[in-house]
């Protein structure tokens, strides 16, 4: 069930987090597709924050680390999508798609990395 696809991207800029959070999150400013949007969250202790403070917790957890220093990548954007049939298989229900995301997001949690997600 499902398809995870790495969206490509090095990530690796001053605005890389934010920029990212503000996209999946459909809140950029003079967003055009924020109607898309059903849901996010995440693992790490920001389940229900804003965007905004999801990327300041980034960037604070981040500069703990020295990303600055060792200019690594600061995001991995990958995309989990299921077809019509199988959200069908879900009875259509957001809450097990909302369920699902949050799970995978815990994968990446347990082995040590923040995550967030979007519903769109």
């Amino acid at each position: 069930m499902g398809n995870l696809i790495n969206i490509g991207g090095r990530y690796a800029n001053v605005d890389a987090v934010e920029n990212l959070i503000r996209y999946v999150t459909r809140t950029r400013p003079n967003e055009q597709r924020r109607d898309e949007l059903y849901g996010y969250g995440g693992a790490g202790g920001f389940r229900y924050d804003t965007p905004e403070i999801m990327a300041a917790r980034f960037n604070a957890v981040q500069d703990a680390y020295g990303i600055s220093r060792r200019k690594g990548r600061r995001m991995v954007h990958e995309v989990f999508s299921v077809t019509d049939r199988e959200f069908g298989g879900l009875n259509c229900d957001m809450g097990v798609l909302n369920q699902i995301a949050l799970e995978l997001c815990r994968v990446y949690y347990s082995q040590g990395f923040q995550a967030v997600y979007a519903i769109h």
